[in-house]
């Protein structure tokens, strides 16, 4: 649904304004899916959480902390044995989409988003895991 337009306009039909009053329950419900047994590398959950925040764009802000906590957190296990290279590149585009929209938003976030992301992201070039070289160096 979150893809879906219309054809006449090209705008979406669940847009950021019909989003908004649902993300903290729609964040709360998608992270919590990545945390039950067997779907902890869902590609589709998380792939859902990239959505969300596109389509939602700069009014993610008031949760982008939260996300970047869950993310890192999410991250810093992903790392240990990195197996599903599609939900790893969902998780990165998720934090990419962050730092994209609500960045451009509010130019001081920019300070904030480093300090949040730098430990993770030099973990990841300090332990020389290959397959997230390049995600860290594009984000």
């Amino acid at each position: 649904m979150l893809t879906v337009r219309d054809p006449s306009t090209s705008a979406r039909r669940l847009g950021a304004e019909q989003l908004e009053p649902m993300l903290q329950q729609l964040l709360t419900g998608l992270f919590g899916a990545l945390k039950s047994r067997g779907s902890e590398e869902n590609a589709y959950v998380m792939r859902a959480i990239m959505r969300v925040t596109v389509v939602a764009a700069e009014r993610m802000a008031p949760f982008a902390n939260v996300c970047i906590d869950a993310l890192n957190n999410i991250l810093a296990r992903v790392c240990a044995n990195p197996t599903n290279p599609t939900f790893n590149h969902f998780l990165f585009e998720t934090v990419a989409s962050l730092v994209r929209y609500i960045c451009a938003a509010t130019p001081s976030a920019v300070d904030a988003f480093e300090s949040m992301l730098f430990p993770p992201f030099q973990t990841v070039l300090q332990a020389d895991i290959a397959e997230f070289t390049p995600y860290v160096f594009q984000v």
